[in-house]
């Protein structure tokens, strides 16, 4: 079990993206940080806490899910996100996983129709209580990065974007995406973190047959022996009208803007490598 502060600094990352697009699969990917204690390579962003607003945890590798040092809270309360912030308060785990903001506004936004349904503006009202408890809980997220017991934490989360498109379908062009939050979450979201990634994937390309169509069963059965997968890209285009976060104080500096199949977990290896924090048997679960 983890005792006491071993990293230097504190991580804060932001995995952005459609519907499907990968977010969940790469934030998950940290759990794997290995790092040396006692001449041995095993892992150091152990213990885990996950916090679920989304239900995607069938995206999270099965070793992470049955890991005996992994914790889970979904959230479906204002309860359960006091309860999951009051266990990563604990100082028991080194890496927090939350997923995601998006979910989170509108479970607030859900929770204030509850609790006030004659409100006089309705959706207005809802929304702009929803964005001030976002608002709460991101600083409450963000505090984690500096309390004396929870400092040198990993916190990773993802958050959803959606299209803004002008014109008549099919005749779409392209004018932007933001973050589905309110304007002023989505400019927290992307200032309080060390490095914000769009995450978005392109399906494989099928296998014809003779007539030059799809051979499904082909391109399934290549699918389930790997041979043709499904392909997960991160891009750190300028986004939400500011520029990608990518390397904050250096972090993945040598990350290409564009890259394939990336783990956060060698990425934070190596990043904590270099910060040349001595850790020991007395501080980490191997």
């Amino acid at each position: 079990m983890f005792n006491g502060q071993f990293f230097h600094h504190s991580i804060k990352g932001l995995v952005v993206g459609r519907f499907k697009a990968g977010k969940t699969r790469l934030m998950s990917s940290a759990w794997r940080a290995a790092g040396e204690v006692d001449g041995n390579r095993v892992g150091i962003l152990r213990p885990v806490l996950i916090i679920d607003c989304d239900g995607g945890t069938m995206s999270l590798p099965v070793e992470l899910r049955q890991a005996p040092d992994t914790e889970y809270i979904g959230i479906t309360t204002e309860a359960d996100w006091d309860r999951a912030l009051e266990l990563a308060r604990s100082g028991r785990f080194r890496l927090v996983l939350f997923d995601s903001w998006s979910n989170l506004f509108d479970k607030f936004a859900m929770f204030a129709r509850d609790a006030n349904p004659g409100a006089k503006n309705k959706n207005m009202d809802w929304n702009r209580d929803a964005r001030d408890k976002v608002a709460e809980a991101l600083e409450q997220w963000s505090d984690l990065a500096v309390r004396p017991e929870t400092r040198g934490i990993t916190l990773i989360s993802t958050a959803a974007v959606q299209d803004y498109w002008t014109g008549e379908f099919p005749n779409k062009v392209y004018a932007g995406e933001k973050i589905k939050v309110a304007p002023s979450i989505e400019d927290r979201l992307v200032g309080r973190h060390n490095f914000v990634w769009h995450c978005t994937r392109e399906d494989p390309h099928p296998i014809p047959n003779a007539a030059g169509q799809i051979d499904v069963a082909a391109t399934n059965a290549a699918k389930k022996s790997g041979q043709l997968r499904s392909r997960f890209l991160v891009f750190t285009d300028p986004f939400a009208g500011t520029p990608y976060v990518k390397s904050q104080d250096g972090f993945a500096a040598d990350i290409d803007a564009i890259a394939t199949d990336l783990d956060l977990g060698v990425i934070l290896s190596r990043h904590h490598d270099a910060e040349g924090v001595k850790t020991t048997s007395q501080n980490v679960t191997a």
